[in-house]
């Protein structure tokens, strides 16, 4: 089967001040650009192209869309086969030398090689300790709904655009070919709520009620709490306690003067 190309992807504002800065990218790449198959989107046509009443607007790109990844992957080894190339999928890397020729080591063989590319990309392990240290990988989920009629499938996303929002822990979602919605985001099914200094009678129960909302899908609060800047102790958590007791000290002595 091939590998088909769906036009149409909407960039959804889900904060009402971003929107004008979405608004402002379009026409500069309509501007400056020559790029014409973008355009903005108010907040109703989003909601007429979108089944949520959560964003605010954005654009709809349809120079850009959606495909089937894996049908892509697959569809680029049978021609990588073809042209020649030897695949050992199950073949799981151990070490690479860094000398040349290089030697790349697996459980059950040794390969010299002239030119060794890493495409691991957030998954390196050990391999290479200076691509490591500058990349990380993130755990993302998709699910996907049971095939939809046709109608329901055109509320939730008409003209099978792909739709991906404006959080940093990103939404996205589509439509698949038999019209299930496929919907993907998230870093982690781990939520923290901590840090109440006290007032944890309070907070704590006002923490886990967020939290309980984002778990049931409605995340936009415990978003808003997620953005206050948070900063990490200076050293790392090696320093934690021995910040602390001279914070203690110097405090302790303050409230003597």
């Amino acid at each position: 089967m091939g590998v088909e190309f769906v036009d149409g992807v909407i960039h959804a504002d889900h904060r009402a001040r971003f929107v004008p800065h979405s608004h402002a990218y379009v026409e500069k790449l309509r501007e400056e650009y020559g790029y014409e198959k973008i355009r903005a989107i108010d907040r109703d046509e989003m909601r007429h192209l979108v089944g949520s009443a959560a964003y605010h607007g954005g654009s709809l790109d349809l120079g850009a869309g959606h495909i089937h990844p894996l049908r892509f992957a697959l569809g680029l080894a049978r021609e990588a086969k073809k042209a020649g190339v030897r695949i050992f999928e199950n073949s799981r890397v151990s070490d690479v030398s860094m000398a040349a020729p290089s030697t790349v080591c697996t459980d059950a063989a040794e390969i010299k090689a002239d030119h060794v590319v890493l495409g691991c990309n957030g998954y390196l392990g050990r391999l290479n300790g200076k691509v490591a240290s500058r990349v990380m990988p993130i755990n993302n989920f998709i699910v996907a709904t049971e095939p939809l009629d046709f109608d329901t499938a055109e509320e939730l996303i008409r003209n099978n655009h792909a739709v991906a929002d404006s959080k940093f822990v990103i939404n996205y979602f589509r439509l698949s070919e038999d019209r299930r919605m496929l919907f993907g985001g998230g870093e982690s099914n781990i939520l923290n709520a901590s840090g109440y200094s006290g007032h944890g009678v309070a907070l704590a129960t006002l923490g886990g009620k967020l939290a309980a909302e984002a778990i049931a899908g409605q995340a936009e609060r415990f978003d808003l709490m997620a953005e206050v800047p948070t900063r990490p102790f200076p050293g790392g958590v090696a320093m934690r306690w021995p910040l602390l007791v001279l914070a203690m000290v110097w405090f302790s002595l303050r409230d003597k003067l």
